[in-house]
């Protein structure tokens, strides 16, 4: 009977521990992810995409780590939850958006009806881009950016479903301390003279980084 008991109370204990974590969220997914945090706030993007740059390769860091980690766990056990399925579907509709907007898959009869592309049609004849189908981005540099910058995005979403609670509770304390850093720069900015502090912004009111 002890046994039994025991036995129990440890299948009782295990399940706990389940529910309070989803278990795929690797130490190199995690550090990654937590530079993620702390750097976000200083990249200065607004619209220049190069800024952007350091935030998407971390983010391919933090995806890379959990698709490493997700090898290592069953298909039947991470195919089971239609939470994972759904998260997974949210995570990838950047790549979802590439295929639809970069892709060759409009005719281009059909091209020249969409709204506002019949405007751009000789600026595609005179770059020779002009063809039976043709994708339904007018600027597709600018929308691969774009969809680039939606990387950190999909990796902070991931990080938050595969982690613990003791990972989460650690990444919510970075960012508390980030947001008490920033409080503090925008004070010291109040203050004092000089573009130093305020790295290169010229406004008139505090700006954090």
């Amino acid at each position: 009977v002890a046994a039994t008991l025991g036995a129990d109370q440890r299948a009782m204990t295990a399940a706990g521990r389940d529910n309070a974590s989803t278990g795929l969220l690797g130490p190199v997914a995690f550090y990654a992810g937590a530079v993620l945090l702390a750097a976000a706030p200083l990249m200065r993007g607004g619209n220049r995409f190069v800024a952007l740059v350091p935030l998407e390769i971390i983010a391919l860091v933090v995806l890379l780590a959990l698709a490493a980690a997700a090898m290592r766990t069953p298909v039947e056990s991470a195919l089971a939850s239609f939470n994972l399925r759904g998260v997974l579907v949210l995570a990838a509709s950047p790549l979802v958006m590439a295929a639809v907007q970069l892709l060759p898959i409009v005719p281009g009869a059909l091209w020249l009806s969409l709204p506002g592309h019949a405007a751009f049609a000789p600026v595609v004849e005179l770059a020779g881009a002009s063809g039976d189908w043709r994708s339904v981005s007018v600027a597709p540099d600018a929308t691969a950016a774009s969809l680039l910058a939606g990387l950190p995005l999909a990796a902070a979403l991931l990080l938050g479903f595969f982690s613990e609670v003791e990972e989460l509770r650690t990444m919510l304390q970075v960012v508390v301390v980030l947001a008490l850093l920033q409080v503090l720069v925008s004070v010291l900015q109040l203050g004092g003279d000089g573009q130093f502090l305020m790295l290169g912004a010229f406004s008139g009111a505090p700006v954090g980084t």
